[in-house]
């Protein structure tokens, strides 16, 4: 003789699953609006400072500066976007990360810079 399953055990099951499908989908919904919010600030930033010289009308610029307040978040973002497309968004990684692998490389210039920045990343975990 087959023993019934406790109803009340099989409904906090699928309450469970159904729960987790609804987090799983808030935490994707979430990323995106991240992700996507990071793609419109970075191409606001690049289409504003493309023509400044100074590296500190780029970082002051209030794009980047929200970039940066995206802390750990728009890390990987911005590394991927180093290795695709290198450019001054390195100076957002100072302020996110609390170090400045690129500080002895500004001699050789930006692309130095970048290049320093993607070695932190490897040496640290961050890695494509």
């Amino acid at each position: 003789m087959k023993i019934a399953a406790d109803p009340r055990a099989e409904y906090r099951h699928q309450h469970r699953v159904a729960d987790a499908y609804a987090t799983d989908a808030i935490y994707r919904s979430v990323a995106e609006d991240y992700v996507a919010e990071f793609n419109r600030l970075v191409a606001e930033w690049r289409r504003a400072t493309a023509a400044l010289s100074f590296t500190d009308q780029k970082k002051a610029h209030p794009a980047l500066r929200r970039i940066v307040a995206m802390r750990d978040l728009a890390l990987p973002l911005i590394l991927r976007e180093l290795r695709q497309r290198p450019d001054f968004l390195f100076l957002a990684l100072p302020d996110i990360t609390g170090e400045d692998p690129g500080a002895g490389a500004k001699a050789g210039g930006p692309r130095a810079m970048v290049d320093a920045w993607l070695r932190w990343a490897e040496r640290n975990g961050h890695a494509d």
